[in-house]
């Protein structure tokens, strides 16, 4: 049985894929299974996935009608035998030492999610800023983690694994990070960058247009504070405290992979710069 299962769905994304299976392969930690959902695609994505179950045995195939990526990442992990969850992106990537580092971590600290820094590419490079794993960051800014970070798979069964009304919609993992906020439980961020994130044009995105955009974006945002309500008061809180005149006093940004801090326009700290 793999220690770590990584869950990695697939619609029509032939073209990326293969990259995103070899950086898989790549990992210096080797006891781990990786599960690909192949959700109806209809381009090459099935051709492509199948020359690599061939090939490795810890590989395995969930090949089903388009269901969405909600539906697929839940009917994966259901079958995975890991202890510890892994999801991925098929048109993203990861460092060679990604797992080896995160696993270290959750194997030997009390911490029950393990992320990392996060670098952009294809369209654009650099840092992608993420907020702290606070409730003040994670509940009033509405970002917190990217999809792929290591949590337990016992975890995922207890909260009832992503909700499927955020199929379609995008949050179905920020909606699940916040769990771990809402029960004061211990989640961690590596300072490396060991996860990348491709960015691509909007004709892949998957948003027909702005105003569909604006749409999923306030749809998703009534679901968190459906079941996160605490978001509201916070939420109010963050917007207050982050406005123009606001950050005038305050200010926190990333600059050249370092975060700073700036009171009064002077910067009062720095941290150190973020490996990649």
């Amino acid at each position: 049985m793999a220690e770590i299962s990584i869950i990695i769905p697939c619609y029509n994304q032939g073209k990326y894929i293969a990259e995103c299976l070899d950086s898989v392969l790549a990992q210096t930690f080797k006891d781990y299974e990786v599960i690909i959902v192949n959700d109806g695609s209809t381009d090459n994505s099935l051709e492509v996935i199948n020359s690599y179950i061939e090939k490795y045995e810890n590989f395995k195939l969930i090949n089903q009608e388009n269901q969405g990526v909600v539906f697929a990442r839940n009917n994966a992990i259901a079958r995975a035998e890991g202890k510890y969850i892994y999801p991925l992106d098929a048109d993203d990537k990861v460092a060679p030492t990604c797992l080896e580092k995160l696993y270290h971590s959750i194997s030997t600290t009390n911490y029950r999610v393990v992320a990392s820094e996060v670098g952009m590419f294809g369209l654009a490079s650099g840092l992608f800023r993420q907020p702290r794993f606070t409730k003040y960051e994670m509940y009033g800014w509405h970002e917190c983690c990217v999809i792929s970070a290591l949590f337990y798979k016992e975890d995922f069964i207890k909260f009832g694994g992503y909700k499927t009304d955020f199929n379609g919609y995008g949050g179905d993992d920020m909606d699940y990070w916040l769990n771990y906020i809402d029960n004061n439980i211990k989640m961690i961020r590596l300072q490396e960058i060991l996860f990348f994130y491709r960015i691509k044009n909007n004709d892949e995105s998957g948003w027909k247009n702005h105003s569909d955009f604006n749409q999923r974006i306030i749809y998703k945002n009534r679901l968190l504070v459906k079941y996160h309500p605490k978001m509201s008061l916070y939420s109010v809180l963050w917007n207050i405290l982050h406005g123009k005149t606001a950050r005038f006093f305050y200010r926190s940004y990333t600059k050249n992979n370092r975060k700073r801090i700036k009171i009064l326009g002077i910067t009062v700290y720095k941290s150190k710069k973020i490996s990649s």
